[in-house]
């Protein structure tokens, strides 16, 4: 879900020439231009990425822990 999630904003912040599946067919100065846009898209990404795993360590810090189980004492085996 997070690739599909990070892939549709790479998507959507690429504004480069073409599409990201058409960037290496281009020659020249589209290319940088292409290349230029595609590593900013992804550095905004990366950053996304980072925020949501820095708001998932908060929020895991926050669970509560459980204690060590309260040792009950040794019932004796029931004979017949």
């Amino acid at each position: 879900m997070g690739a599909s999630l990070f892939g549709t904003l790479l998507d959507r912040l690429y504004d480069g020439p073409g599409d990201i599946g058409s960037l290496a067919a281009l020659r020249g100065a589209a290319h940088s231009a292409g290349v230029e846009a595609y590593v900013s898209a992804m550095d905004t990404v990366f950053l996304c990425g980072a925020g949501v795993m820095a708001l998932c360590l908060l929020l895991a810090l926050r669970l509560p822990t459980a204690g060590p189980a309260e040792a009950e004492p040794a019932k004796e085996p029931v004979t017949a």
